[in-house]
């Protein structure tokens, strides 16, 4: 990476430092993370503000380089250091798995799940991970383990041939989206491997054909891209391998069941049904009773004031609607009738011109 990004005229090819901290479970894990941070800054001589993302925190040193601190159970260490040690190899391996509906991040190599949506309700999505353990991935995949032991350093001929001799290379997934000039300008070594892969498509898969002649997972992935296995199949051949097939079904039912309260909620109690109870509300003022109301019962989980909504008689809701509405501060009138007289009108507000302190002279 850093010969690819000298010959572009780049001297310093690296963004940001990261480290990675494996810290055994405990209750004292939160003074162990400040303490580990602290004690950073202080060897960098960081005087910048601390941000905290999850379970990343992120300052400046006092050469003005990000460090990223990042903290995970110590089970997990060394899948997240194969992770992050090579993050270009993991954006063209995340190309290939999107397609399978397969996805790489940070919590290991996942299935991507999905239920349509019904009536009601929108469309429920969440990642299933199969593994961590890097030996089982590589082994479903068809990776080399040194691909993803932390430690190799790969040159982008050898991504590039790595990736194409793997189960999970089909030369049509890296379409237009992946080619694109600025794409390829962002990421000098994915640029390096389409433009090794390019006129050589059709070789390469043949050549990953033969080598896994009669491999079942690699017929599953073709059938599945191909369209001649569902996904419902497919999901559950997959989960199977990592011995996830019932938690699979559990998964899914799971997420039948939030949908069916999200719409058994809706078909009971809607916006509209705010407006219709006080129709002294304008619908800016109906929508802050709303959110009140949900803020007032959103409790603990995603679905907590669907649950509320179903459980709760709707006299009984009625009246709470009712009493929030009556506890809203009241509108400034004025402003209120400048506003709806602009939208008559379709007038835009004007702001008075401000002064340039540059040309203000002081006037006694």
């Amino acid at each position: 990476k850093a010969e690819l990004c000298r010959a572009r005229g780049k001297d310093a090819p690296y963004g940001d430092v990261d480290f990675i901290v494996g810290i055994p479970p405990s209750q004292l894990r939160c003074a162990a993370e400040s303490e580990i941070v602290e004690r950073t800054r202080a060897a960098l001589g960081s005087t910048s503000a601390t941000l905290k993302n999850d379970n990343t925190f992120s300052f400046l040193t006092s050469e003005r380089h990000q460090v990223d601190l990042k903290f995970c159970h110590e089970d997990h260490f060394p899948f997240l250091v194969a992770f992050k040690a090579n993050n270009d190899f993991g954006a063209l391996l995340g190309h290939l798995l999107a397609p399978l509906k397969l996805k790489w991040s940070d919590a290991g190599l996942c299935l991507r799940l999905k239920v349509e949506a019904v009536r009601g309700s929108g469309t429920k999505k969440t990642d299933l991970v199969l593994t961590s353990h890097l030996g089982h991935i590589c082994d479903f995949l068809g990776l080399p383990a040194s691909s993803l032991d932390g430690v190799t350093s790969l040159s982008s001929r050898q991504i590039f041939e790595t990736l194409t001799s793997s189960r999970v290379f089909f030369a049509h997934t890296y379409d237009a989206r992946y080619k694109t000039l600025q794409r390829r300008k962002s990421r000098p070594v994915s640029d390096a491997v389409f433009s090794l892969l390019e006129g050589r498509e059709a070789e390469m898969e043949a050549q990953k054909i033969a080598r896994f002649h009669g491999d079942e997972v690699e017929a599953l992935f073709r059938g599945f891209a191909s369209g001649q296995v569902p996904f419902d199949e497919y999901a559950s051949r997959v989960a199977q391998c990592f011995h996830k097939g019932d938690v699979l079904l559990q998964t899914l039912e799971e997420m039948a069941r939030v949908k069916t309260a999200h719409s058994a909620a809706t078909e009971k109690f809607r916006f509209c049904d705010i407006v219709a109870w006080r129709p002294d509300l304008s619908a800016s003022r109906a929508g802050k009773v709303m959110q009140r109301l949900r803020s007032c019962h959103s409790g603990e989980g995603k679905d907590a004031f669907e649950q509320w909504v179903i459980a709760t008689p709707l006299e009984q809701i009625r009246a709470e609607v009712c009493r929030l509405a009556d506890t809203l501060p009241l509108p400034d009138s004025a402003a209120e009738s400048r506003h709806k007289h602009n939208m008559k009108t379709g007038r835009k507000r004007v702001e008075p011109p401000r002064p340039d302190p540059r040309t203000c002279t002081l006037r006694l």
